[in-house]
C-alpha cells in the first residue's frame, strides 16, 4: 500500500527497490523497526500499527499529508493478495524478484509486463560506472544499478560510512546483496 500511495501521490518520503514479494523500502524497514524499539509500533494481527496514544495523536493532526493519507486509506479497499497483484498491474518494474508472481490473479498479459519490465543485460560487454549517492534514496541508487544491470558495487570510499541511511559498508554488504548485487569493500582502487 506505501508503494502505491507513494507513486500515486508523488510522495518523497521513501523509495522502493523490486524484491521478493513486489516494491520494497530499506527505509521503511528501518523506520519501522526503530518505531517498534521505541515502543510507539507493534504488529497486531499481521499488520503494523501504531500504539496508542501516539495513534490517536498521529491521526488527530490537521496536517494535510496525514490527512490525505487517512483518505487514501480509507478509499483503498483492496488488502492482502489483491493489493500485491494491484501494484504488480500498476508497476511491473516492483515484481521483476517476485516470488510469489504465479500464485498471485494475474493474467498471461500482466505476467509478460512483469517479464518485460526486467532489465536486459547489455550483452557479454564489461562495462565499468561510477556512481555517487547526493540527494538520493538508498533505494532510487539501487534501482540506477538494477536498471544497468550492475552485477557488482566496488566501494573505493577509505572510510566508507555515511550518517545517510543504506550507504555505510555495513548496510551495503547487508543490502545489496538481497537485491542481487555483489558488494566489494575496495579502498586501494580509490584516490
Amino acid at each position: 500500500m506505501l508503494l502505491l500511495y507513494t507513486k500515486e501521490n508523488e510522495s518523497k518520503h521513501f523509495a522502493f527497490v523490486p524484491y521478493q514479494y513486489g516494491g520494497y523500502s530499506f527505509q521503511c524497514d528501518q523506520d519501522l523497526r526503530r518505531l517498534k524499539e521505541m515502543g510507539w509500533a507493534e504488529m497486531r494481527h499481521e499488520r503494523q500499527t501504531l500504539k496508542h496514544p501516539i495513534a490517536h495523536e498521529h491521526w488527530a493532526t490537521t496536517d494535510p499529508e496525514r490527512i490525505a493519507v487517512k483518505e487514501w486509506i480509507a478509499n483503498w479497499r483492496l488488502r492482502g493478495r489483491a493489493l500485491t497483484a494491484e501494484s504488480y498491474r500498476r508497476y511491473p518494474y516492483y515484481a521483476i524478484h517476485s516470488k510469489i508472481k504465479g500464485e498471485l490473479p494475474l493474467s498471461k498479459s500482466e505476467l509478460a509486463a512483469i517479464d518485460a519490465a526486467k532489465p536486459q543485460p547489455a550483452g557479454r560487454k564489461i562495462t565499468v560506472f561510477t556512481l555517487g549517492y547526493e540527494g538520493l534514496h538508498f533505494e532510487d541508487w539501487a534501482n540506477r544499478l538494477i536498471r544497468n544491470s550492475v552485477a557488482i558495487v566496488c566501494d573505493v570510499r577509505r572510510n566508507p560510512w555515511s550518517r545517510k541511511y543504506g550507504f555505510s559498508r555495513s548496510q551495503l554488504e547487508k543490502n545489496l546483496p538481497k537485491i542481487g548485487i555483489e558488494y566489494i569493500w575496495f579502498p586501494k582502487l580509490g584516490i
